[in-house]
């Protein structure tokens, strides 16, 4: 079972209704991990987080006797399958005649976390032009920096075109912007 949302737990249903008593009926159903019975029933839905878990269930009939058996649930992480940015911002610098752009971009994965070493490509328009390349760091995020831009350009935009990661594919449709400052994908800047 792999945890659906990657928020670290995930819920299990667990299912004791084979069980049977040959000369009588079934009274109780309790379920431990250890020393630890965390549900009572037949079919209780049980909350685990991602890993391995040895549980015993102990049955009691009628006649107060017992039996017990015991089963393994693993759950497995989410495992992040793509990449996208998941913040844009920028910043412009600049003297009296000439000016620059700053973008810095951050990377997540499927589950919003973020990547180091992953290589952002992105192209210039506006008052700007070329493209720009940087590679995440442990943070997530790196920065892309314009040529210089003369004065009377009055704004600049960087669209992210592509990120390249190990084992992730690019996602431009999960891009984001948490602060609203940009599409997620592009980012206008204007000269300071």
């Amino acid at each position: 079972m792999t945890d659906g949302d990657g928020n670290g737990v995930e819920t299990v249903t667990l299912d004791g209704r084979a069980s049977s008593d040959a000369d009588g009926s079934i009274l109780s159903y309790e379920w431990s991990e250890g020393a630890t019975v965390f549900a009572t029933g037949a079919s209780p839905s049980v909350l685990f987080a991602v890993g391995t878990h040895t549980l015993t269930l102990r049955i009691t009939d009628d006649q107060g006797a017992t039996g017990t058996d015991a089963v393994v649930v693993t759950v497995n992480p989410l495992a992040a399958s793509s990449t996208h940015v998941g913040d844009l911002d920028g910043s412009a610098s600049g003297n009296k005649s000439e000016w620059s752009a700053r973008v810095t971009v951050t990377v997540h994965d499927t589950i919003h976390r973020i990547v180091a070493g992953a290589v952002v490509t992105g192209a210039w328009s506006g008052g700007a032009t070329g493209t720009g390349t940087c590679t995440s760091g442990a943070g997530g995020s790196c920065s892309i920096v314009s040529a210089s831009l003369k004065k009377r350009g009055n704004s600049a935009t960087f669209t992210v075109t592509s990120i390249t990661a190990a084992g992730l594919s690019y996602s431009a449709s999960q891009n984001h912007e948490p602060d609203g400052d940009s599409t997620g994908t592009a980012i206008t800047i204007a000269k300071p």
